[in-house]
């Protein structure tokens, strides 16, 4: 008795099926790899987040801009023996230095592969309206950074307070109470000196004037009075 073997259409259907399993638990690989990855990230942020307020607590000011060039190095030691680097670029992670010069804030910042994370829009840095706000500053070293941590006197995306700050940095966890930020707050001319709002014409000469944080007008009106702590406040 002759034995049939298979069609060419049957081969077909058969290689077509292992195909599409082969793309399947490729994909799920991918997607588990970048889920991976963006752990770590945040895992990594968190660690720096340590660090630097311990830092903070010795130094009463944050590390210095660059620091986190290092990355793969010792720098931070013994705070964190190796500064971490992004898990895929090997690029160093966006530090945003206090903008004072004053080293009393920071950012540091990541970008996410799965741009569907729901803690970016938890913190107001998804697409809308520039991820955290930082993607000239962070250019170098990538785009889309929608994931981040900031010092505990500043929020991770600016385009929601710009520089603003609520409260002042301490070595202890108690920061100290302030209003709640306005929704259109964004850095503008206007800066509290003493126990009002002034108008200094523009932002940079605000900062000229040692005003940590400027606002537009109503916040500014809103956030300036007797009870503005004075690291919130223009040195004139």
């Amino acid at each position: 008795m002759q034995r049939k073997g298979f069609t060419l259409i049957e081969l077909l259907i058969v290689i077509s099926i292992i195909a599409i399993l082969g793309l399947m638990v490729l994909f799920g690989l991918i997607n588990y790899l970048a889920k991976s990855r963006d752990s770590k990230r945040k895992t990594d942020l968190n660690r720096l987040k340590t660090a630097f307020e311990e830092y903070y607590v010795d130094s009463n000011v944050y590390p210095v801009v660059g620091v986190l060039d290092d990355c793969g190095g010792d720098t931070l030691k013994p705070y964190l023996n190796t500064i971490p680097c992004d898990p895929k670029t090997k690029k160093p992670y966006c530090y945003i230095y206090d903008t004072t010069g004053k080293g009393q804030n920071y950012h540091i910042l990541a970008s996410l592969e799965n741009l569907n994370d729901p803690i970016s829009a938890t913190l107001n840095c998804d697409v809308n309206p520039d991820y955290c706000g930082y993607e000239i500053e962070c250019s170098t070293l990538g785009s889309k950074f929608d994931y981040g941590i900031a010092s505990s006197n500043v929020i991770v995306n600016r385009e929601i307070i710009g520089s603003g700050s609520l409260g002042t940095p301490t070595p202890s966890p108690t920061s100290s109470t302030s209003p709640s930020p306005l929704p259109s707050s964004v850095p503008g001319q206007f800066a509290c000196y003493r126990d009002s709002c002034q108008n200094y014409g523009s932002l940079a000469l605000a900062i000229a004037a040692g005003c940590p944080i400027t606002w537009n007008v109503d916040t500014c009106d809103f956030y300036c009075n007797a009870g503005t702590p004075s690291s919130m406040k223009c040195d004139r």
